[in-house]
């Protein structure tokens, strides 16, 4: 299971805030995000990220192509490999990578950098 820093989304939501660069994502991601918060933090916590964060992101559509490169990213990375990344990680994988020209990604799961991409907080 990987180690969450719920500081760490406190301190992504300032820098929300602040924020001049743009932040893509789907609506995977945000659903993920929020459940996460919601198990894992408190129901206000999620709700704070739902109210303050997603607004300010700009959500990229997932075409059928890129659900199944999704799919086909989720094969190649799952195959005995440790650690194993979710359908949703493979999204990400896909999006980055394939069509947004691999900028950072903000990410507190250690898998997305395990798997080549380059993640934000260090």
């Amino acid at each position: 299971m990987a180690e969450y820093s719920f500081a760490g989304i406190d301190k992504s939501i300032g820098i929300s805030r602040g924020a001049r660069s743009l932040s893509y994502t789907t609506w995977d991601i945000v659903s993920e995000t929020s459940t996460l918060l919601l198990y894992r933090s408190s129901p206000q916590r999620a709700l704070r990220f739902l109210d303050q964060v997603a607004p300010r992101l700009i959500l990229v559509e997932t075409s059928a192509e890129l659900r199944q490169r999704a799919i086909l990213h989720f094969r190649r990375f799952n195959r005995g490999r440790v650690p194993r990344i979710s359908l949703c990680d493979a999204l990400t994988f896909a999006l980055v990578r394939d069509r947004l020209d691999r900028p950072p990604v903000l990410s507190f799961d250690r898998g997305l950098r395990a798997i080549g991409l380059r993640t934000l907080p260090d």
